[in-house]
């Protein structure tokens, strides 16, 4: 490696550890609320430095359709409902029939609410 590089690597590491340095204080003297207000501000600026951020899945739900504009539901709640307790039922009454000729074949009574 080339003196240059060597030293560039050396001047990279020095400006991480300042970073870090940097990072506690903030985050002891002002706590993690000020930690997330600072690194939402950097990454603002960057963005506005034409910096392409990595794009971060874990953001918050936002709906982005007034619920005025939103289509009714397309489905019938009430059959939906009936459905899904005659669902749970029948896997309660297989287990309960199951347990009638052996307790340890059926399950445990409780499986039948995995069903919905």
């Amino acid at each position: 490696m080339s003196d240059e590089k060597v030293n560039q690597k050396s001047i990279e590491e020095l400006e991480n550890q300042e970073w870090m340095y940097s990072l506690d204080y903030v985050l002891q003297h002002g706590g993690p609320k000020r930690v997330i207000e600072i690194l939402q501000q950097l990454q603002i600026r960057a963005q506005k430095a034409g910096v392409e951020l990595p794009f971060t899945a874990n953001t918050p739900y936002i709906n982005s359709i007034p619920r005025e504009k939103q289509p009714p539901y397309p489905g019938d709640r009430e059959i939906e409902r009936r459905i899904k307790s005659l669902i749970r039922w029948n896997a309660m009454a297989m287990v309960v029939r199951a347990n009638k000729g052996d307790a340890g074949v059926g399950g445990h009574i409780s499986t039948y609410a995995s069903a919905a």
